[in-house]
Parts: C-alpha cells; structure tokens; sequence
C-alpha cells in the first residue's frame, strides 16, 4: 500500500469509525397560530416566536399556518398557511458571510410572515382538531427532517361538535372524543413530532387543568413527543 492509499484509507476510518459524531438532523418546524377573538393579546405568541426563530438554521424549514375558524363575512372555515420557507444547508466550500446573510434574510421572511399571521382577520372559532390534522400532512411529507410543531393558542377547542369552555372535560369525555376522531378519521398524524403548547389559558384554574388533560392524552394518541412539561402559557425550552 501507498502513503497516499494509507492516509487515504486512514481518513475513511476517522470518518466512519464508531463515537464519531453524527451529521445533526435538520429541523421542520411548524408554527400553529390561533388569533381568534377569545385571545387577549400576542405577547407570549411574541415571545415563544423569538426562541423559535433563533433556532432556524441552514437545512430547516419553517412553516407558519393559523388554526381554522369561521370567520365573518367569509364562506367557509379554511386552513391558512400563511409562510413557508427553508434554507439549504452550508457546506464547507460556502462562503460564511454570504451564508449568514441569506439566513438573515430567511429568518426576516419568517417574522414578517409571523406578525402578518397576527394581523389576519380573526375567527370567531377555534378549531384545533382539524387544524391538526391539516399539520400533520406536512410532517407526513417532510420526513427526513426532525418535526416540531409549536401551537400558540389558549386551546380552548370551539367547533361545531366540540365547545370547551361550556362542557366539562371529563376522563370520559376524553376516551370518547379520542374515539369519534379515530372514526371520522380526523386524528392528526404527529407520530414522532415533538409539540410545545404556549398561550394555554382558560377561565378558571379547574377549566385549566381539564384542557390539559384533554391535549396530554389527545397529543399523545396522535403519535407526537408531548407531555404535561411542554404545556403552558410560556414557552421554557425548545430540545
């Protein structure tokens, strides 16, 4: 064998042997908006909003949606993406400045698309269920990259079969919604997503804890990484 065969073949094994780290899975994130009339303002949207936008990185996408809703003066309810945008991923030939600047120019996209998301007009419902499942055809379709979906709404479920601010939320309540959704085929497919939940809030403390319930044991069924630490009115920490 050659010198050059050697250091060759030396170089293939530093790259591939065992404990060498692994190329870091790029990122789909998702953000769900809920603006109807029952929020009170955006500033913990605002917040969470600025953790997530420091995240997007080169290879990431990033779609921005609102959470279905009868809106006035218009015919029907209608699932509204409102961005979408992804960068490729830097190599080691790219120019880094050059790079920087075209992430900077992506996340600007991204917040613009945000607050316009902000000032759309604002349904008088709030339908979660469906909108969830509307998010989890573009996970569906974008495996390659790690899925997180961030929901900012106060979770408050108001369609026509659901209303949670006027219905008690019981454990059976929830095995018989988890049920029907399963039926109708209206379950959302999250499966290996990780969800965070910001802006949760309800009218009473007792009305608090039994919507979340309802989406801990709802979230889970639909496959996702979700539990009761990911859910409240700030955001504490994207993995």
């Amino acid at each position: 064998m050659t010198r050059r065969e050697f250091l060759a073949t030396a170089a293939v094994a530093a790259w591939t042997r065992p404990g060498a780290p692994a190329k870091q899975q790029n990122s789909f994130y998702f953000v769900l908006i809920d603006t109807s009339l029952t929020i009170v303002n955006f500033d913990q949207y605002r917040n969470a909003w600025r953790t997530i936008e420091n995240r997007f990185q080169g290879g990431d996408r990033m779609v921005i949606a609102l959470v279905k809703g009868q809106i006035p003066h218009q015919p029907a309810t209608t699932f509204r993406k409102i961005g979408d945008c992804q960068l490729a991923p830097t190599g080691w030939l790219d120019n880094g400045l050059m790079f920087e600047k075209h992430l900077k120019e992506i996340r600007g996209q991204l917040r613009s698309s945000f607050e316009k998301a902000l000032c759309e007009p604002r349904s008088t419902q709030t339908e979660l269920i469906r909108s969830l499942k509307e998010a989890g055809k573009f996970f569906a379709a974008d495996r390659e990259r790690k899925g997180t979906l961030l929901i900012l709404s106060d979770m408050l479920e108001d369609s026509e079969e659901y209303k949670f601010s006027r219905t008690r939320i019981t454990p059976q309540f929830i095995k018989n919604v988890l049920a029907e959704t399963r039926q109708n085929q209206r379950m959302a497919s999250l499966q290996g997503v990780q969800v965070y939940v910001v802006g949760a809030s309800a009218a009473t403390e007792a009305k608090a804890d039994e919507v979340e319930k309802f989406w801990v044991a709802y979230l889970q069924a639909c496959g996702s990484s979700f539990g009761a630490e990911n859910y409240g009115s700030s955001l504490i920490q994207i993995d």
